[in-house]
């Protein structure tokens, strides 16, 4: 095949005069100048042809101008079935395949072990021992709002034979403080 040479084509540089503020200035005054000689045609004399609005049925008209421009919407349901026939099928052409099915039989006996593993885990969980089951709650410590309430001889005192650290030495501590707010100094 001949070879084609195309020649280089530039285009030339375009180059604007400088202009200052004042050129701008004059530039735009005298435009708005031209633009107060244009005259505008008179519209009080164009005349509209009459319309007779007694023959035109409305209701008619106005479905026909919601369509104007716009295709009618299709029916999506022969989308929708060839879409579950083509996903049918290529399942079938996937699932016919030896290596295929053997990895999804792995895969879903994994998945049933580890949700047996799960289960007998809850499973012993539920039916297990719990830790504090016989342990004693920490004595309820006298409000500072209440003068009158008893500070012993409540049954949350004492330990019941519990190993240490689990809240029997909580009755021999010391009863807190209560709260006393201190008065602002700066307050009147």
């Amino acid at each position: 095949m001949p070879e084609l040479r195309i020649k280089e084509v530039r285009l030339p540089e375009l180059h604007l005069p400088e202009m200052s503020r004042d050129d701008i200035d004059r530039v735009i005054s005298d435009a708005r100048d031209e633009i107060g000689r244009v005259e505008l045609p008179d519209l009080t004399k164009v005349e509209l042809p009459r319309i007779d609005l007694s023959r035109i049925d409305l209701p008619k008209a106005v479905a026909g101008a919601s369509f104007l421009g716009r295709k009618p919407a299709r029916s999506r349901w022969p989308f929708v079935v060839g879409g579950v026939i083509a996903v049918g099928a290529m399942t079938a052409l996937v699932l016919n395949q030896e290596p295929v099915r053997a990895r999804l039989r792995e895969l879903a006996m994994s998945f049933r072990q580890r949700m047996d593993e799960r289960r007998a885990e809850m499973e012993t969980r539920r039916q297990g021992a719990h830790a504090f089951d016989a342990s004693v709650a920490v004595p309820i410590q006298p409000s500072a709002f209440a003068d009158d309430a008893p500070s012993t001889g409540s049954p949350f005192d004492g330990s019941d034979g519990l190993p240490e650290g689990f809240g029997g030495e909580v009755a021999s501590m010391p009863p807190e403080t209560p709260y006393t707010p201190v008065e602002d100094a700066t307050r009147v």
